[in-house]
């Protein structure tokens, strides 16, 4: 089995998943180098960062990132149809993303306010 730090290129994933996460469904889209993750809602968000503290958030945040940097792939976060958040390997951290502990995500402003002023 290759090492992750063998790979001379980014991987190809194509694929659907759905999880249960705070007894609502998270559907997951793998359309390739990109890794969308669906949420229902802002409050399923926030429950799921709940669940862990702030330095496991950062830490595991970071983790991922470096993941994604060695396999060359792209984290979104959707809600209600709106980019809300991307982690890359180049991302850099919002003063929103630092307050509730999930930088370096690279959180939308402008689309988590409309997300939560839209019906």
């Amino acid at each position: 089995m290759l090492r992750p730090d063998t790979l001379a290129a980014g991987i190809e994933v194509v694929g659907q998943l759905s999880i249960l996460a705070d007894s609502s469904p998270l559907d997951v889209a793998f359309k390739g180098g990109v890794i969308e993750v669906n949420l229902p809602n802002l409050r399923t968000a926030i429950n799921l960062c709940r669940s862990l503290s702030r330095g496991e958030r950062r830490a595991r945040m970071r983790s991922i990132q470096s993941t994604l940097a060695v396999m060359g792939l792209e984290l979104q976060f959707w809600v209600k149809h709106r980019d809300v958040g991307r982690l890359t390997p180049a991302s850099r951290r919002s003063w929103l993303a630092v307050g509730l502990g999930v930088d370096p995500l690279e959180l939308r402003i402008g689309a988590i306010l409309a997300t939560l002023f839209s019906r």
